[in-house]
Parts: structure tokens; sequence; C-alpha cells
């Protein structure tokens, strides 16, 4: 017998073959049942992660392995590994109680469908998606004011000032997002109540406070 043969009979292959089908159905639908399989939960080596919330009902996956195995439904908190040199990375179920990250701090989502326009990706793998909620605001924020720019042209003031204000809106969420990591952000709380006020008082031309939300979002980066 070779070394080949050696393992597929007695190595990993066969305690995978053996063990994954008594757990492949089971379905993780509470925290109670996660609590109760700390052993499959947690990874067997430390790397770099992030905590994440999924973003409707995640199945496990060839793409995106589950530990323990099933089917996590939407707001489960879910350690992300970190893709290997390989592109392999891997989620374990996590009770809230287990979350040591502040909820306000985390600011990754999981979804295991393409998510809906417009998003900001970190990851992806086959059908699953990795994204920011900062990246996501921008990123809204950006198309909304170019619609803003083109009703200006088209003379269409009041499509204009909506979506301009909605730009910057998406803007000033995302300033304070960033600030739930960085911390220490009195100064630019300051600054962020000084600017809404000048924007409440500015009527219709808003777009030009576009730079200076910028600069804050580049400031709590």
């Amino acid at each position: 017998m070779d070394r080949k043969d050696f393992l597929k009979k007695f190595g990993f292959g066969a305690l995978t073959t053996m063990g994954g089908l008594s757990i492949v159905d089971r379905v993780i639908e509470t925290n109670e049942i996660v609590e109760t399989r700390e052993s499959q939960i947690n990874p067997k080596r430390v790397r770099e992660a992030a905590i994440c919330l999924t973003w409707g009902n995640l199945r496990d996956g060839r793409d995106f392995p589950l530990r323990p195995m099933g089917i996590v439904t939407d707001g489960t908190p879910i350690l992300f590994v970190w893709p290997s040199e390989r592109g392999q990375a891997r989620g374990y179920v996590k009770s809230f109680d287990e979350v040591k990250t502040p909820i306000d701090q985390i600011v990754f989502r999981l979804a295991q469908e393409r998510p809906a326009p417009p998003y900001y990706l970190r990851w992806r793998r086959g059908d699953y998606y990795l994204y920011t909620h900062t990246g996501c605001l921008v990123k809204r924020a950006v198309a909304c004011i170019k619609e803003a720019d083109t009703a200006l042209a088209a003379d269409q003031t009041n499509t204009y000032y909506v979506k301009a204000l909605q730009a910057l809106s998406d803007l000033r969420f995302a300033v304070i997002l960033n600030l739930t990591v960085t911390g220490g952000g009195q100064t630019v709380m300051d600054e962020l109540a000084e600017l809404d006020e000048e924007v409440r008082r500015a009527g219709l031309n808003v777009s030009q406070f576009w730079k200076r939300y910028t600069a804050l979002l580049t400031e709590t980066r």
C-alpha cells in the first residue's frame, strides 16, 4: 500500500468522508444551538479575521465553508477568516454573546447572492460577497451626486435638491461610521454639526458642500 492509498483509507480523507456526512444536513437556526457546538465553531489556527453579519440566509457551500455546516439565518454574526494565498476563506458561526466587538463596530456584511447595487466589495468568491457599510454609502453618494448634476443641467430643481441632499446625508453617515472605529472624533463631530447648519441655510445650492464632506471622510478613513 503506497502513501496515497494509506491516506485515503486511514487519513484525513477517510475522516472527512465519515464525519462530514453526519453533520452536513444540520441546520443552524438559533444562537442556543450554536452555543452547544463550541468545538465546531472555533478556528483551528489564529488568522486575521473580521466579524460580519449575514444578509439574508446563508448556506454552507464549496466556495465558502461554514462551521458548523448548514444554514445560518439573517443577521447571524460570522467570524470571517480572510482568504489565504490560495484564495480560500471560511466562516465560523458565533452567537452575539461570543462577539466581543461592539455591534456598532461591525462594518462588514456577507451576502450569499450579489448585493443590490451600489455596493462596495471587499471580497468575492463564487456566489459569496463581503462588502462594507461605509463603502456602500460612499458608492450611493457618488451615484446620487451625479444624478443631481444631471438634473441641474436639465433644470429639474426639485430632483437636483433631493439627490444632492441624499448624497450629502450618505457621506455624513459614512463619516460617523468611520468614527465608531477610529474613535476620538469630537472635533470632527463639531465640524459636522457646523456643516449641517450651513447646509440648512444654503437653500438650493447644496452641492457646493460636497468637497467639505469628502474631506471629513478622508480625515476619518
